[in-house]
């Protein structure tokens, strides 16, 4: 009898996949498009709300705050659980820069867990999601 290990191969990529994909992160830098030189990444805002509806921008942000968050050594870690409603909710993040309103808005569809990381001693802010 002879058996395939194709079913096999693709409940294991299937439950690998997610731990090959590529983090999403915000840019240290605006993108060059545009036109602010020395704009850097300041702060993040993650988005959650029902599928189906729509975000005002001029209006209340539905903001999710971090699920956990710790200070040590002038380091502020924050981290937020992701797509734990999906897909009864979207999930975005907003990167935000010095300098401007503007912002890029990222999909986060696909991560379960988000962390920023912010530094007080040389002022630096990087946020990635995984």
């Amino acid at each position: 009898m002879k058996t395939s290990l194709l079913p096999l191969a693709v409940i294991v990529l299937f439950a690998i996949a997610p731990a090959l994909a590529q983090p999403l992160t915000c840019p240290a830098i605006a993108p060059s498009s545009w036109g602010l030189a020395n704009a850097r990444l300041e702060s993040v805002r993650v988005l959650s709300y029902p599928a189906g509806e729509q975000i005002d921008d001029s209006g209340p942000l539905p903001i999710m705050a971090p699920g956990q968050e710790r200070e040590h050594g002038g380091t502020l870690l924050q981290i937020w659980r992701m797509n734990t409603d999906a897909p009864k909710y979207i999930y975005k993040f907003d990167c935000l820069f010095t300098g401007t309103d503007r912002f890029l808005r990222i999909e986060a569809s696909t991560v379960k867990r988000c962390t920023a990381t912010s530094r007080q001693a040389d002022k630096s802010f990087s946020f990635h999601c995984k």
